[in-house]
Formats: C-alpha cells, structure tokens, sequence
C-alpha cells in the first residue's frame, strides 16, 4: 500500500505539471471569456446566483482569482486543474473495484497524461465530471458494504456537481435506470435514500431560490430554466437552445471518436477491449447507464469538446485492465504500451503549446502586459 501510495501521489502530481502547460498555453474561447469575468470579485458581492451556470463553479473561480491576484490563464483553470490531477484518484479508486490494484495504477496513469483531457480541461465541466463519477464511487460502495454514509456521500457529491455544471444531474437518471435493470430496489432502505435525497435538495437550493426571486421580480429565470425547461424570460436572446436531432447526435459521435483517435488512441482502444471484456459486470453497467443518458443528451446538441470530458474518464477506468488482457497474448506489451501513450501524450501537449500562438485571447492579453505599465490607471 505505502508503494501504491507513492505511485498515485506521483500520477496525481503528473497530472498537475501537464495540466498546467496545458493550461497556460490554451486560447480563451468565446464561452470561457463569459464565464471567467462573471466570478470576479462574486463572493464580496454576496449573490446567490447569476443567469449563467450553477453558482459554485463561478464561487470556486473567484477563489482562484484571489489566490493568484487577478484573471490569469491558471487562475481561470485553477479548479479544473486541480480537480482534473485528482480524477486519477478516483478513476484508481472505481477501477479497484473491477480490476487488480496495478491494472487501477495503469488506468489511473493513462488517465493523467490522456491527451484529450489535457486538451479540453477548461471551463467547469471537470470539477463538477469529479464529483459527479466521486457520487458513483460512493453509490457502489452503499450496496457493496451496505453503510447508509456512502449514500450520504454519494448525495452530496453529485448535488455538488450539480451546483458546478447542471447537465451532471443526468447521472442520477443512471442511478434510477441501474437500480431497475439490476432489480436493486429491494435491497434499498427507503429511509436512507430518502434522507440522502433531502440532503441533496439542500444544497442545490441556492439555484431554485435564485430563481424564484429573479422570476417573481424581473420575470428571468437562469439559462437552464429558461432555455431548457421553459420556465420564465430568458435574456441569452439568440442563444436558445438547439432542438435535439438525430443526425447531429450522429456527427458530433464521430468527431469525439475521432478527437479520441487522435489525442489518446492507445486510450481509447485499450478502454474499449476492457469495456467489453467486462460488460457483464454489475460496476460495468452502472458506469454505462451514467454516461449514456448524458451523451445522447449532449450529442444531439452541442459538441463543445469540455463537455465530453467524461468519455477519457470512463474509458480510462477499463484501460488499465485492458492492456493487461492484451498482454496475455502478447507479453512485454505494457512496457511498449506506456512508451507509446507517453509519446502521444508530448505530441498532443506540443500541439496545445503551439496553439498559443494562434490565440488571439492570449496575444492581446500579452500585448497589454508589455504595452501599459502596472501603476496606469485604465478607465
């Protein structure tokens, strides 16, 4: 266990380094240019929400502002970083209770150098994919070792993940579909359930106040109750939401296949053969019928590459042991494996290094640093 440790603590820091290049050398698109100027300074102005996302992913970035004195590209991504270094944590953790302890470490290693989620860990989709796949881990322990904290814990997280990005909600859709193929119901104590449930409501309640008083006062409501759900005005006046359609699910399916096949092929098959190895398996399904709702959801409407995170993250939990299968067939392949992820790992973080170049977010923003001095003042 101490070497274990020492392992995943050495990942997790790995994890940190590249995402932190990554971080540095990302452009700030349109959507991240809103979401990075909304949080500035909204913890001393004591709001409980805005008309944008869920308030805690904005809360969260304001910390990161005061932490790194200002809007920076780390400071915008600081959570994501840091929840995206940590996700190796989790995947080693729900890989464990599928796979041996060293097919969890190569899983949770892949996962940290995947090019994929070096490429698209902005925004707020992978602190709230953090807690969200954390809520899982809790759920299969409460039926694993039948201890009404873990679906306590499971609750929180996932009601947490939800304050950081709405669409994480669609996990629990996965929970409900799970429990019924898997005619789980009898085993679950309704009192427990129940209570975990109240607590969730909690806290996701500064969202449905928000609301409610931006309704009664103004008639908005914030972009998912607006745009998604038709309640109230919205005021993202040309930015209403896409009606879901077939073909564009079929589309936006093979451009992440193919952004799988490009940043992280030896990811993406080895997850797959992992995938389908172990379908039978009760964890196995659970984790399908969790991201299965939000891609048929995501995909037939938006194919902003941050939301898709949770594709890396699940096929990294089955990758580790799926390099492994391979080897029983081809022996020494693990070495030649880790050489080859690694190598695609560089090439997909020198593509991001020199995108920086084409940024125009980021050349502006060094060409006001080089052109005004610090004590001007700007009006």
């Amino acid at each position: 266990m101490r070497k274990t440790n020492i392992l995943l603590i050495g990942i997790i820091l790995l994890g940190i380094i590249l995402r932190v290049i990554a971080a540095h050398h990302s452009g700030v698109d349109t959507d991240e240019m809103i979401y990075s100027i909304i949080p500035l300074n909204i913890i001393d102005a004591n709001v409980i929400g805005t008309v944008e996302q869920s308030p805690l992913a904005f809360y969260l970035a304001d910390i990161g502002y005061k932490l790194f004195g200002g809007i920076t590209p780390i400071s915008i991504r600081f959570f994501p970083i840091i929840f995206g270094a940590g996700m190796s944590l989790v995947i080693y953790l729900l890989s464990s209770h599928l796979f041996s302890r060293k097919s969890a470490l190569l899983s949770s290693f892949l996962f940290a150098i995947s090019g994929f989620a070096l490429k698209f860990n902005y925004e707020m989709d992978m602190t709230a994919f953090f807690l969200a796949f954390l809520s899982v881990l809790f759920f299969i322990k409460y039926f694993k070792f039948n201890q009404k904290k873990y679906i306590y814990f499971s609750s929180v997280s996932l009601a947490l993940g939800i304050l950081i990005k709405n669409i994480v909600a669609l996990f629990l859709l996965g929970f409900i579909l799970y429990l019924i193929f898997n005619k789980s119901f009898k085993k679950i104590k309704w009192n427990e359930v129940f209570v975990a449930l109240l607590l969730g409501v909690l806290i996701i309640t500064p969202v449905f106040a928000y609301n409610y008083l931006t309704y009664s006062e103004k008639g908005i409501t914030d972009y998912y109750f607006s745009n998604i759900l038709g309640v109230g005005e919205t005021v993202h006046k040309g930015m209403e939401a896409k009606p879901w359609t077939f073909s564009r699910f079929i589309n936006i399916t093979k451009d992440k296949f193919m952004n799988l096949l490009f940043f992280d092929f030896i990811l993406l098959f080895s997850g797959i053969i992992g995938f389908i190895y172990y379908i039978n398996k009760k964890t196995t399904l659970l984790l399908l019928l969790t991201i299965l709702p939000l891609h048929i959801y995501l995909a037939g409407q938006t194919g902003s590459g941050s939301h898709y995170l949770f594709l890396p993250i699940f096929l990294s939990i089955f990758s580790g042991e799926g390099v492994y299968l391979i080897q029983k067939k081809w022996k020494k392949i693990v070495p030649l494996v880790l050489l080859l992820a690694i190598v695609l790992s560089i090439v997909s973080l020198n593509s991001i290094v020199q995108d920086r170049e084409k940024s125009i977010s980021l050349t502006l923003r060094d060409y006001v640093h080089e052109e005004i001095p610090e004590d001007a003042i700007v009006v």
